[in-house]
């Protein structure tokens, strides 16, 4: 499946499928994108050159996606507001970001709960942003892991991350990851943080390196912002300098990054907090067994659904711009317009 305007191969509302043994190359858009489906496999694929993600599962669930190859994409492999998805076997590498799973607002189906990242290996995904202008993927920066954005009860365990310029893993609240304003931020018609994500058994090695420029942390092997409720870290391995040094890490304290005042300040006016939150950028401090609690949920003002067969919708735009403004910043220069 090679050279298609939009997708490889798209499947909607369907159940009980299977894609297998295919080779998506150079679509524009996505290789693989099962949307709105029930149970199904994608297994044993490969997907390169899109300008958004190479297999992407979007408002499904109960679907797996297996020993697959993601690489030269923007976003390897995504998991949008679905649920029972899991995640295992696949190499992600060379792509812009490896795996994301995430909730967007204003779909068909509004949150993301339940899913399984495991068992893949996610390294030097360090390509540039190659997105269609005003695409909601070019706020993905360069350098980019595994990241758990707005979803829930999500379990990233016993994956291999190396490499990666940015960041290993990182869980965060959507408003913050996309540097929203709060004004845009109270009309989200989805709970924003992520909660109860369990990041355990896994091996996070020599990432954040070499942060993209505009990346509003210091990068590192594990990164939270903060945010959510019953989020727990637990033995993964982490060492910035070499294997045979690693030591496990979980988040029975948390330990403020230590950084100088104008990048403290700019990190957490980037992050949306205000001049009266004392929260910061934090990271698990590298000792053995337990979890950490983040408290703090976000006020949701649930605007009803919105029905919208593709990933994103004017509408949404136009909420958005309702409530604030244009959003800031280029990667947001053509929202009006994203598909």
């Amino acid at each position: 499946m090679q050279g298609f305007e939009d997708t490889g191969v798209l499947l909607f509302c369907t159940d009980d499928w299977r894609i297998t043994n295919v080779v998506a190359t150079s679509d524009l858009e996505y290789g693989i994108f099962p949307s709105h489906s029930g149970p199904g496999r994608v297994d044993h694929s490969s997907a390169s050159g899109a300008n958004d993600t190479g297999i992407y599962v979007g408002q499904s669930h109960d679907v797996t996606v297996d020993h697959n190859l993601a690489t030269g994409n923007v976003s390897g492999f995504e998991i949008e507001n679905s649920s029972g998805v899991r995640l295992f076997g696949n190499d992600a590498t060379g792509n812009t970001a490896g795996i994301l799973s995430f909730t967007l607002p204003f779909l068909d189906v509004t949150e993301n709960a339940g899913n399984r990242i495991d068992h893949n290996f996610v390294h030097d995904n360090d390509k540039a942003n190659t997105c269609e202008p005003g695409d909601i993927v070019c706020a993905v920066p360069p350098g980019s892991g595994i990241a758990v954005v707005a979803a829930d009860a999500n379990t990233v365990d016993h994956n291999t991350v190396t490499g990666n310029d940015s960041f290993g893993i990182l869980v965060a609240n959507i408003c913050n990851a996309l540097q929203l304003p709060p004004a845009v931020c109270a009309v989200l018609d989805i709970e924003p943080n992520s909660d109860d994500a369990r990041i355990v058994f896994d091996t996070a090695l020599d990432n954040g390196e070499n942060p993209a420029p505009g990346f509003p942390l210091p990068g590192g092997d594990l990164l939270w912002d903060g945010t959510g409720t019953g989020d727990c870290w637990a033995t993964t391995c982490t060492a910035r300098a070499s294997r045979r040094r690693c030591r496990c890490a979980s988040s029975d304290s948390t330990a403020t990054v230590s950084l100088r005042a104008e990048q403290r300040l700019r990190s957490t006016e980037r992050f949306g907090f205000g001049s009266g939150d004392s929260r910061e950028y934090r990271e698990p401090t590298r000792r053995r067994r337990c979890c950490f609690r983040a408290d703090g949920d976000i006020e949701r003002i649930d605007l009803g659904r919105h029905a919208s067969p593709r990933r994103t919708e004017r509408f949404a735009a136009s909420k958005l711009g309702a409530a604030g403004g244009a959003l800031q910043g280029p990667r947001f220069s053509g929202l009006s317009g994203y598909r």
